[in-house]
């Protein structure tokens, strides 16, 4: 008997596209591994654009909602409008991408923000902090929304000139970060995936 795969779809921007080298534009996504681990019953789509700000995310979202049967919904962004937007409008944005997936029958989860840095200190860890807890308040209200704190298990540790195997810059994870992120995801999650 064939059985249809249980297609996830996995929205948001670089974090999600997997940039690991911003010279040569590699990809390599935490859903290769999220796939590996998850195996054939699953198809995990990767709909990860490097840049995106959450404004644009809320008119692409639907478009990927209507077009296709999605079980579940990863989402992670709201990095690339740290610098413009202030927290609550950035958690506001996010809360109606999952809203979107909800309406659409999806179950879904909510990545957390990972730490990003600036030079040697860490880069709006307030603002990330505060749109964290939105989301996990969000989730805790809503019975078909997970938050996923996976972005605890790989501090961001970026220093120029030093050795730091998970990141490949202030912002982006490496190979290996992207693949611990993948594996932590679904540590967390796939007991919920059923």
């Amino acid at each position: 008997l064939f059985l249809m795969a249980v297609n996830i779809l996995a929205f948001g921007d670089s974090l999600t596209e997997g940039l690991c080298n911003k010279y040569s534009w590699e990809m390599k996504p935490y859903t290769n591994r999220l796939q590996t681990l998850l195996g054939e019953e699953f198809e995990v789509h990767n709909a990860g654009v490097s840049g995106e700000e959450t404004s644009s995310m809320l008119t692409r979202l639907p478009k990927l909602l209507k077009n296709n049967q999605y079980k579940f919904v990863f989402i992670l962004g709201g990095t690339n409008d740290m610098s413009s937007l202030k927290a609550e409008t950035i958690s506001q944005n996010l809360i109606k991408l999952h809203r979107y997936a909800l309406t659409a029958g999806c179950i879904s989860f909510a990545l957390s923000i990972p730490e990003m840095k600036f030079g040697s200190s860490l880069f709006k860890n307030e603002k990330r902090i505060t749109i964290n807890r939105a989301l996990e308040d969000f989730a805790e209200q809503n019975e078909n929304c997970f938050f996923v704190p996976w972005a605890d298990a790989i501090p961001n540790n970026y220093a120029r000139g030093d050795s730091h195997p998970m990141w490949s810059d202030n912002i982006h994870l490496s190979q290996e970060g992207y693949e611990k992120m993948g594996t932590v995801i679904f540590d967390l999650c796939h007991q919920k995936l059923q």
